[in-house]
């Protein structure tokens, strides 16, 4: 005799998809009050403990109109935490949203044109390092606060409470030129807990030769900027003369990583930094690999 079989029929429930449709796992920001823009979301994993890290940008392009109240409501960059005990392998989170949130007031380059971006003027979307060596979580963006064509400044918080680390943010490019340095790159601290930063760069306000030049080893409890930046570019690119179909040409195309090994903390010791360079007059995705 065959085992009888049953045919269960489905209820709407947990595991239905039609029960949760439209209903994401987990939401790290809502929707901002006045209709204010988040955008440029950049994650990073404490290796250490899983703890995952969001940095967004508040109140960008509508900082610039209503109905956010244009420049009257402050630009911001956010960092937020939520635990590893927030994110299960399920169809929602264990959390409503992250256990902490931080932000850093900055001064957007969203209405400065950028000669040869072909998309006008730049983001200013943070990007962000776990260092479980100085138990920090550091973020870098471009800003116009000290420089109307943008400094790369880096502010690191705690990572079990996100109180900042120092009292104001630190520049990382050499000040002083006033040329454009925007779109920094940051993914992974070193072994030492150390981070490289790379950007686009610029020697003066009016030129539009870039090139991508970096900081290494910068500690994330630095106070000072760093003594000495270094090139990685062996070509500059004249994006008035490199021709694209798409925009932006270039732009926040730029990442940089060490590599990785099966062991912790997990880094290497090469870093390796990606970007989009002109100097064959069509943009192109170009790499470069140094001792990190």
């Amino acid at each position: 005799m065959r085992p009888r079989q049953r045919l269960r029929r489905a209820r709407p429930g947990r595991r239905d998809p039609k029960f949760f449709q439209g209903k994401p796992y987990f939401v790290v920001a809502p929707p901002a009050p006045g209709r204010c823009e988040n955008e440029g979301s950049y994650p990073a994993v404490d290796t250490a403990t899983g703890d995952v890290f969001t940095a967004y940008e508040f109140n960008i392009f509508t900082n610039l109109f209503p109905p956010c109240n244009g420049a009257a409501t402050p630009t911001a960059d956010v960092m937020t935490k939520t635990p590893l005990s927030c994110l299960p392998l399920d169809t929602f989170a264990a959390c409503s949203g992250p256990a902490a949130k931080a932000s850093v007031p900055i001064t957007s380059l969203i209405a400065t044109p950028i000669p040869g971006y072909n998309r006008f003027s730049s983001n200013d979307f943070p990007r962000l390092a776990v260092s479980d060596r100085y138990g920090t979580v550091s973020m870098v963006w471009n800003d116009a606060r000290f420089n109307p064509l943008g400094d790369i400044l880096l502010q690191s918080f705690h990572t079990a409470s996100l109180a900042p680390v120092q009292v104001h943010p630190v520049i990382l490019n050499q000040p002083g030129t006033g040329a454009v340095h925007m779109f920094p790159a940051v993914r992974t601290a070193t072994a030492a807990g150390r981070l490289d930063v790379a950007w686009y760069s610029r020697t003066s306000p009016t030129t539009a030769l870039t090139s991508v030049d970096a900081v290494l080893g910068v500690s994330p409890l630095t106070t000072s900027t760093p003594s000495s930046t270094v090139r990685i570019t062996t070509v500059p690119s004249d994006w008035l003369t490199s021709t694209s179909i798409i925009v932006p040409n270039f732009g926040d195309y730029i990442d940089d990583a060490l590599v990785t090994t099966g062991t912790p903390p997990y880094v290497g010791g090469t870093l390796f930094v990606a970007w989009s360079d002109g100097r064959f007059s069509v943009p192109q995705p170009f790499e470069a690999h140094l001792p990190g």
